[in-house]
């Protein structure tokens, strides 16, 4: 990044991106590869008997947010850069997100053959508002021009709508 970030999840997040962007691009084909493969992997186990309370469930639902949003984020890591940073622009968001929604709805038809497993179109609003969040905390992260109190709003925008999301999956069942 040109400038050092002031602030804890500048900070932090400059940090990260910065370990991550160490990878040449090309390696990012193979971290796609592989994350898409962990999801396949695991939305290949038989689902377990309902048991638990219902913050249990809304937790498990909620994973489906990180999951789809790293790969959102792996995808970006491979995108050509800009400053130091993955060019974000709005057509390269919509690619990420277009492939990671195919993605999401690949896993979801998989599911739908898996025993004790069904397909959900809520499942793949949580994956695809993680991807979404992701990329915007994502760009605002490599956007010099953000500030501290912007990048905190992001994240807890971001953990809200992924919470929310998780909750409707669980409700909807």
């Amino acid at each position: 990044m040109a400038r050092p970030p002031a602030g804890t999840w500048r900070r932090l997040l400059a940090w990260s991106g910065d370990r991550l962007l160490r990878l040449p691009r090309p390696a990012y084909a193979l971290v796609v590869v592989l994350w898409a493969g962990l999801i396949w992997l695991s939305s290949s186990r038989e689902g377990a008997p309902e048991v638990g309370t219902f913050w249990w469930s809304v937790l498990g639902n909620l994973a489906h947010a990180p999951l789809f949003g790293l790969l959102a984020l792996w995808l970006a890591l491979a995108l050509p850069r800009a400053g130091g940073w993955s060019r974000l622009s709005g057509r390269d968001r919509l690619v990420i997100l277009a492939l990671v929604l195919a993605w999401g709805v690949t896993d979801e038809w998989h599911q739908s053959w898996v025993y004790g497993r069904d397909a959900s179109w809520i499942d793949l609003c949580t994956d695809f508002v993680g991807a979404l969040v992701t990329l915007d905390v994502a760009r605002a992260a490599g956007d010099p021009e953000s500030t501290e109190a912007g990048l905190r709003w992001r994240l807890l925008r971001a953990t809200l709508a992924c919470v929310l999301c998780a909750i409707a999956a669980t409700i909807g069942y």
